[in-house]
Parts: structure tokens; sequence; C-alpha cells
């Protein structure tokens, strides 16, 4: 019994309230005294509402406090009663304990039916779930029906949820529509909670569809944003529209929505571009702005900038390397599509050729749903066994290539022979799992790579994937693979030709890919 009177922070959890009571039962009669304090627990943890963690565990409670003082004599205590004069959170307390039923039914009902009156709405929504328990009539919510959707209230939800059920499509596509129509806020989020619990297809095309009307566009740009819902490639055009509204907190939040909801990066850029260049005035800044959050480039308005770069003729670009196969989307250069350099055929008949590539979306196997493709695939025309393509990178020429060989990696050392030349890379471990690579080529050395991690184990984190002459300056080039991680690989681009003097090769344009 003293643990029932616990003060400060050693009050009794419900689970520990339950097993007291327990333990109280086989004594009957002589236990009745604990009655009163395991009701006065049930009612203090009955507070504001029904809590799922506790419900079992407090009916449990009602239960025992029923069989140990089956007349409820403590209920002639004044801290149990219902009134007006009680506080609003005494009020609650004691319509969740009546609801967890440790006094008979015609006790408990006129309770229920009289707190149907209090002037709390959430204290009315605990009397109606106690009524709905005994399966006693409910009176109809007076609420509107989209303050009835964003109540706390379950009650309230449940019923418009029915109500909303119930209508047949067209009305449900016409309710939908008057709401985001309206411009209330509320409106919108009783819009936003219906489809989080149904995931309505109804409801997501309404939402789509008001994107064309000026007047529900803000709400559903809104609904949107909350709901993460994917706007597809042929509504984007209202989402361009939205972002000339008049409205500026419109037009943020359609850029926003286009951003965060629209196509893949590599599908909206051609479009951002084109609205640039010949959509209206108004949209303009917020297209530009982004392409800027998009592609990490400002051209600001210059429309044509944009699309100089977009067809990679922008001059002092930096040199690209890109690596044939399927790659994360942000992983593959937004203007891509185009002309390249490549190395082209099978070994021992290699060419380096300008071929167009264009770049194809596909299911990320790491990232994507079965139905995604956030993917990106470069493919070459007329280039058989692609090993790599190349851009802006100055004194190319087509033409066969010549290459040498590279021996399998042995004690951290790779052998390469190109023509008459002898060259090796060798790894030199740094630190406790660093490394550093460093080319050995006629009595110079120079250091390729080094990395803080990635020696932890085998097999060794880098490797060399080719040699030959790929400038034309007779000497060899040499594309080298390293990884700090297991995630995260680079390639590297060597050449010999604009190398300054007394050094072998200069890195001249890398490729990174993420696993993860």
């Amino acid at each position: 019994m003293s643990e029932l009177d616990a003060q400060g922070s050693s009050y009794p959890q419900p689970a520990r309230l339950v097993a007291i009571g327990e333990q109280l039962l086989p004594y009957g009669a002589a236990a009745r005294p604990a009655a009163a304090p395991l009701a006065n627990w049930l009612r203090y943890y009955s507070y504001s509402s029904l809590d799922p963690a506790h419900e079992a565990l407090l009916r449990r409670l009602g239960s025992i406090v029923r069989a140990l003082d089956p007349e409820a004599s403590y209920y002639g205590d004044r801290r149990f009663q219902y009134g007006p004069d009680k506080s609003d959170q005494d009020r609650a307390r004691t319509i969740t304990f009546l609801f967890y039923g440790p006094l008979p039914r015609e006790r408990v009902v006129p309770v229920f039916v009289a707190a149907m009156a209090d002037p709390e709405e959430w204290i009315r929504d605990l009397a109606a779930a106690g009524l709905v328990q005994y399966g006693e009539p409910v009176p109809a919510d007076p609420r509107p029906f989209s303050e009835r959707v964003v109540s706390t209230s379950p009650r309230a939800n449940e019923g418009a949820l029915a109500e909303f059920r119930s209508l047949d499509a067209p009305a449900r596509t016409q309710r939908i529509r008057s709401l985001l129509a309206s411009g209330n806020e509320r409106d919108a989020a009783a819009v936003g909670r219906l489809y989080d619990r149904d995931r309505d297809p109804l409801i997501r095309s309404a939402l789509l569809d008001a994107l064309s009307d000026p007047a529900a566009r803000r709400s559903s740009l809104t609904v949107l944003l909350d709901t993460r819902i994917a706007v597809p490639g042929d509504r984007v055009p209202f989402l361009l529209a939205g972002m000339g509204d008049e409205q500026p907190e419109v037009r943020e939040a359609a850029r926003r929505t286009l951003l965060r909801c629209g196509p893949t990066p590599r599908v909206l850029v051609p479009m951002l571009i084109a609205g640039l260049e010949s959509g209206p005035p108004a949209q303009r800044p917020s297209a530009a702005a982004a392409l800027k959050e998009i592609t990490g480039r400002d051209f600001g308005l210059d429309a044509e900038t944009w699309r100089l770069w977009r067809e990679a003729k922008l001059e002092g670009e930096p040199p690209q390397l890109l690596l044939p196969g399927p790659h994360h989307g942000s992983e593959v250069p937004l203007n891509a599509d185009g002309a390249w350099w490549a190395i082209c055929g099978p070994k021992g008949r290699r060419e380096l050729k300008q071929v167009p590539v264009f770049v194809r979306l596909v299911n990320d196997a790491v990232l994507d749903a079965a139905s995604e493709e956030t993917g990106a695939e470069a493919v070459a025309r007329g280039c058989e066994e692609p090993l790599l393509f190349l851009r802006n990178v100055a004194g190319l020429k087509p033409r066969a290539l010549t290459e040498g060989t590279v021996l399998p990696i042995q004690d951290g050392v790779a052998s390469l022979r190109y023509g008459t030349e002898d060259l090796a890379v060798r790894r030199f471990r740094t630190g406790e799992s660093g490394f550093r690579l460093e080319l050995h080529s006629a009595g110079r050395t120079q250091t390729l790579f080094t990395a803080e991690t990635g020696l932890s184990g085998d097999p060794e984190p880098w490797s060399v994937s080719w040699v030959g002459d790929l400038d034309g300056d007779g000497r060899a080039d040499l594309l080298l693979e390293a990884t700090e991680d297991e995630n995260v690989g680079q390639t590297f681009l060597f050449l010999s030709g604009p190398a300054p003097p007394g050094v072998p090769l200069k890195l001249v344009a890398t490729y990174r890919t993420v696993g993860c």
C-alpha cells in the first residue's frame, strides 16, 4: 500500500499498478481499501485521451478496481466527479477514467451524456468515444467537414473519412476540387489528410488537375509538397505556369514542387531551359533559380548560354570523363547528350573517334523501386565495346590506338609495358589503412593518388585498367581506378602530352561513382 502513495518522481507505472492489483485480488474484501488509490492512479494515467500504449493495461487496472470494490464506494470522493466547476484536465481525466470501466453502465452513461455538452471539443470527443463503447447513440458532429478531418479527435476523423468514402467517384472528385478551390489553409490540410489515410488515386488525380486552375493551384501545391506526390512530365507546364504567378508565395511553391516532386533532373533541365527561352517573363527568374539549384551552374536569365551548356558547346568547360553502363542519375552529367570522344572496339583493335551519345533513363538497382527509372546510362551509336567517353579534352584526333599491356598486381605493384618502355605503379602503405600510388618510369617517380583509408584487406583497392597512347604523342597514357572505401569508386585519366617538363603524366579528368 505504501507504494500506491508514492510521491515525486517515483510514481508507479501502469504495468506496476496492474502487478500490485493482481497480487491483491486473492485477498478479496480485505484488499478493498486498495481500490481507492488504484482508482486514483487509473484516473491519473487516463489524462486527456485514450493512450494506445497503455490501453490494455488501463483496461485491466479498471477491471481490478471493479473486482476489489464492486460498489465503487471511492467514487464519492469529489476528485472523481465530473462537473463544470472542474478544470479541463480534471474533467478529461474523469471521462477517460470512466471509459476504462470501473463503474457499472447505469452510472457511467449519464456522465458521458452530460459531457457531450462540455465546452471543450476534445472532452466531447472523449465522451462520444465512451458512448460508442456502450452502444449508445452519439449526437451528430456539427463541425464542418474539413474541421473534422484535421481534428485531433479519432471520432471526428473516422466520421469524416466514412462520410468521404461513402461518396461515389464523381462526388469525391468534386469535394476535393471544392476544398482546393476555397483557398482555405484548413481545407488544403484536409485534402492532404484524406490522401494520407487512403492514398486514393482519385485524390492524386484531382490534385494534379488542380495545377491547371489558378484558383486551386496554391492549395494543390501545398498538398503536393506535404505528401510528396510525384508530378509527371505532362504536368510540368502547369508548374512552370505557377512559377510565373503574380503571387510570390505561389511562384516559390511551384518551384519547390518542381524540384522535389517533378521529373528527374535529366528530364527537367531541358524543360526549364525551354521555359527560360520562350516562357512568360514572370516565370523566367524562377526557372533560372531552379536551373541553378539543379546544375550548380549560374548563367542567370541568359537562355542562350544555358542552351550552349546543354549542348556542350560552351567554351572553357572543364574536361569530362564518362564511363559506359548504368549509373545513378546524379553520376551522369545533365548535359551528357551529344558528341563525345570514345575509345571503341575490342582489345587489340581499339580506336579513338567521335561518336554521338544519348542518355537513357534506367532503373537504378540500388535506389529505385521496380517501376522507377532514376538511373542513367550513356549509350553511344557506332561504338562497339566502348571503354570510356571524353569531352573537352584538347588535342584528340580520330585514329587507331596503340596499346600496352598491364600485368596483374603482385605485392602492391602493377607492371606495365608500352612499346619499349617499362613502367610500374607501386602502392605504398601510409598510416593505419591509407595508401599512396606512385608511377615509376625511366627513373622518374610521380605520385598518382593518395588515400587516408581504403587499404583494409583484399583485394587491392586500385588497378590500372588501360595503358596506351591516347593523345598521339608516342608516350604512354593511363586509366587508373582507385577507391578510399568500398562505397566510392574513382577513375582517373592521366595523359602524357599536357604534362609539364620532367613529369611523366598529368591528371586530365576524373569520374566518380557511389555504391549507394
